[in-house]
């Protein structure tokens, strides 16, 4: 500790400390160690004037130094050398019949001893785990035969100690330069290419929608943009890996630097006729972002990151159930405003129940109580749990039920597929907990016979919920159709009087056709869901099925703010046409004008959502969370890669829920509506010769109606460029404190926690667009037709 009181730093008094060893049997030192046994370029300091020169060690010396000392081998691991000053003295030798070894004698045979443990150490690193030690492998070898060499001729001691510590001090020396090695210049470059994506999103979020005077988006050019400078970016870096331009990065890093840089200046230099470049975000946009701001920064704090389960949890609140409360009082209409607080309530609950489900960090000692767990040292579920498992598995689909039921569009296969199939894979999943929680507990007496019994159910049941889980998210669903029920009704009206002659034409009303993509797109999601379900151990389940609910209630909130916007829209345009006397605009082209968004609160709620159902689901940004067992999931034994993939959709199931269900803001109560610019085109006129109506406003020109597409991306982008300034300032952290005492236990965990969240979401976001949503797309059209669009 220094003067100040910083203890957690890399200065000198801040890694340094006085070393007393005692003993009460017999003097540690006997005769005075001789200069030729020390290395007095790195044993001695020069300290100030009061202390002077002063003797020094290494903290892990002192390991191989009292293991010999008590008479037990040296930890395979440890690349420490022993303290001299410790062994040389006389002792009595292991030869028949016993004589007694001089010092320097008692000192070489200390240092061979260490020199095999090293030598054991190396050879078994080299052959198995890992090759980064193999080039300087011959070197370090002839260093210890050297050493062997000298140990065997008489007279010769004091030249193979030396050998022996030249040996151990090159063996350490080459393994700090590999793994204890910092690259500040690396690290600055990934903070800067992190930036610069951070940037370059932000520029690709302003040129998503094409423009009145554009026949195609801007994204178009800034992508042919960013190719090019990849291109050119590919070839520098090519040549400055062959000139070694920078030495110390490999070959494969130059041409990755290189590309990513060329494609972010090549994106963030070009501008697109007439497109503005950036767009500043405005004082509301800024302070919704303050929450996620905030809970980066807090990042560099070691205390924070350690409690940071429990701080979500106040961060979501103030981010998005406060402003939702406060706006509910403000909103004209009390069916609005009313539905608002429900949800509201609702979700607020969901979160305050899912915190309750908590695992303890080593760093939080004993003010943390373990309640995901049995007890603080079982890996089995609490009592109560198990009690609520199969009553979960039934009721469950009565909720999607009840959310659908809210748009009238729990109809066609919904029935069949909410509540039989997805019933019976939450009951799959359910009875592999169980049984597994009957053969966890020995005091339950079983017969031999029971337990293979059971162990042959628990893998029937998982396999049985993953071949369900898999075909009810790819074949059946794309079979079934569409959530909807056809009614035929008549066509007359009152208000409209028959004609004399005139025949009834029936009409068909078609119940459920208002959120026909949410309908379809949620049976994909609730199918995923079980996969999830399965893998997670029943306390997670139950947080997953209130992350569920949760999900579909801010689903509600962004559509009910949607709602609310669109009404005081309405209210605006009302007091602005009686005020200029004009004509009301067509109903159907205010339609198409419509572009349903998502609320910024509502995507800062999803983010912060996926952290409550890490934590909630038994995890924390440290290796000892990795729930294991859920690599044995429909497994007989552990397998290379599925028990891997198993324990990842584990450890990571509230994110990826998340991730599948940022489509629903979207497309929830999102109908289709009719493509006028493919109803009103002639036969034999192509997409590029469709007129343009000139008494028509620019902004109903038919390429700047938004697709479903367009709006998806700009979401996707936002949510992601959310984890992207969390890991920006995580990368930062992690710089600036890459000497601090904790940075292996808790600063680096957490980086590589979101280094990873932000790939899944990356994977995600392509999933769904490419697959799920498309498909959707498909379903609808073979329903109604190609002039339906969304």
């Amino acid at each position: 500790m220094d003067s100040k009181g910083d203890h957690g730093g890399d200065s000198f008094l801040e890694v340094s400390t006085a070393l007393w060893m005692y003993s009460k049997t017999h003097p540690l030192v006997q005769d005075p160690l001789p200069s030729w046994a020390l290395d007095h370029h790195q044993s001695f300091l020069e300290l100030e004037a009061s202390i002077g020169r002063t003797r020094t060690v290494s903290q892990i010396d002192l390991v191989p130094t009292l293991s010999l000392m008590l008479g037990l081998p040296i930890p395979f691991s440890n690349l420490g050398m022993i303290i001299p000053e410790f062994f040389f003295q006389t002792t009595p030798s292991n030869s028949d019949p016993p004589s007694l070894l001089s010092p320097t004698q008692s000192l070489l045979q200390s240092a061979s001893l260490n020199s095999q443990q090293l030598w054991t150490f190396l050879n078994h690193h080299t052959s198995t785990s890992s090759h980064d030690l193999n080039q300087h492998l011959p070197h370090l070898t002839r260093l210890y035969q050297r050493a062997l060499e000298l140990s065997q001729l008489p007279g010769h001691e004091e030249q193979a100690f030396q050998a022996h510590r030249t040996f151990a001090t090159s063996l350490l020396a080459t393994s700090r330069k590999i793994w204890a090695k910092f690259e500040p210049n690396l690290m600055i470059i990934g903070i800067l290419l992190m930036l610069l994506s951070l940037l370059v999103s932000s520029k690709l979020l302003s040129s998503i929608s094409p423009t009145p005077t554009t026949q195609t988006p801007p994204v178009r050019a800034l992508l042919l943009a960013g190719l090019s400078g990849g291109g050119l970016g590919l070839l520098i870096g090519g040549v400055s890996a062959w000139i070694k331009l920078f030495p110390e990065i490999v070959a494969t890093s130059n041409l990755l630097i290189g590309t990513a840089l060329g494609i972010s200046l090549g994106i963030l230099s070009f501008q697109p006729n007439h497109h503005p470049t950036f767009s500043i975000p405005s004082f509301t946009t800024l302070f919704k972002l303050f929450p996620v701001i905030l809970h980066g920064l807090g990042l560099g704090s070691n205390s924070y990151t350690i409690w940071e389960d429990r701080v979500v949890l106040h961060l979501i609140s103030i981010s998005l159930f406060l402003p939702l409360v406060i706006r509910a009082f403000s909103v004209p209409k009390p069916a609005l405003r009313n539905r608002l607080l429900f949800f509201a309530s609702l979700f607020a609950l969901c979160l305050r129940l899912i915190s309750l489900s908590t695992v303890c960090r080593e760093e939080q000692g004993g003010e943390c109580r373990v309640t995901f767990y049995g007890s603080t040292t079982s890996s089995n579920a609490p009592n109560w749990v198990m009690s609520l498992s199969i009553p979960l598995a039934i009721g469950l689909p009565i909720l999607p039920a009840w959310f659908l039921g809210i748009s009238d569009s729990y109809r066609g296969p919904a029935s069949f597929f909410f509540g039989v199939l997805w019933r019976l894979i939450l009951l799959c999943g359910s009875q592999y907990w169980i049984t597994d929680y009957i053969l966890s507990h020995q005091d339950l007496h079983l017969s031999s016979q029971l337990i293979e019994t059971a162990q042959s159910v628990k893998l029937l049941v998982a396999r049985v919920a993953f071949f369900l889980c898999l075909f009810a998210a790819s074949l059946l669903w794309i079979i079934l159709p569409v959530c909807i029920d056809v009614k035929r009704v008549d066509s007359e009206s009152e208000s409209e009087p028959k004609e004399k002659g005139e025949n009834k034409k029936p009409k068909l009303l078609v119940i459920g056709f208002a959120n026909v993509y949410g309908s379809s797109y949620l049976m994909f999601l609730v199918a995923c869901f079980g996969i999830l379900f399965l893998v997670t151990q029943p306390v997670g389940q139950v947080v997953l099925s209130l992350g569920l609910v949760a999900i579909l209630c801010l689903v509600e909130l962004n559509d009910t703010l949607n709602d609310i916007d669109s009404l005081c829209e309405s209210y605006q345009k009302a007091i602005e046409t009686v005020a200029v006397t004009q004509k009301p605009k067509d109903e159907e082209e205010s339609r198409i004008r419509k572009v349903p968004s998502t609320d910024l609160n509502i995507l800062v709620g999803f983010y912060f959502l996926g952290y409550m159902l890490f934590f909630g689901t038994g995890h924390q940004a440290t290796f000892a969370s990795i729930q294991w067992k859920a690599g044995f999931v429909g497994l007989p034994q552990a397998h290379l890669l599925w028990s891997a993939v198993l324990v990842f959709l584990n450890s990571f199931a509230g994110f990826i829920l998340v991730g599948l269900a940022l489509p629903l803001l979207q497309i929830w109560n999102l109908s289709p509506i009719i493509n006028l610019t493919d109803r009103n085109k002639k036969p034999d006129q192509d997409d590029n010769q469709q007129p343009l109506d000139q008494t028509q406003s620019p902004d109903l020109h038919p390429q700047v109606v938004r697709s479903l597409d367009t709006q998806l991306l700009e979401t996707q982008l936002i949510f992601i460029n959310l984890f992207g300034i969390n890991l920006l300032l995580n990368m930062v952290f992690v710089l600036v404190l890459r000497r601090h005492l904790m940075v292996w236990k808790i600063f680096s965990p957490r980086f590589m926690l979101h280094s990873i969240l932000l790939l899944l979401l990356d994977f995600l976001a392509v999933l769904v667009t490419v697959w799920p949503l498309q498909a959707v797309k498909i379903k609808v059209n073979q329903t109604f037709g190609t002039q339906f669009f969304a």
